[in-house]
């Protein structure tokens, strides 16, 4: 029972990418410093995030106040992505790291 709870996001993740012909899967890290606050896809993070994403969906991450005024940008991939909010469409497995002042 204990298994069945633990793998149950797996199945339904591919029941859905299979029924609904959603294509490959992509993974996204986004690491970041203990005790930093941020956002992904409206929900509360701290430190390091780890989720999947289906081809192509949006994935939308940002920085709350206080937290934002020490916030300098994003790195995606290596690249320097300046907006404070990040809105990115996930193609590929993606790193995410946001940078502070």
């Amino acid at each position: 029972r204990e298994q069945f709870v633990r793998h149950r996001p797996d199945f339904l993740r591919a029941d859905l990418q299979r029924y609904l012909n959603l294509g490959v899967l992509h993974s996204v890290e986004i690491t970041s410093a203990e005790g930093v606050r941020y956002e992904v896809d409206g929900y509360p993070a701290t430190g390091s995030y780890t989720g999947v994403y289906f081809d192509g969906q949006p994935l939308s991450v940002r920085v709350p106040p206080p937290h934002d005024r020490r916030f300098s940008h994003w790195l995606v991939n290596g690249k320097i992505v300046k907006n404070a909010e990040l809105s990115h469409r996930i193609v590929e497995n993606t790193q995410i790291k946001p940078v502070w002042l």
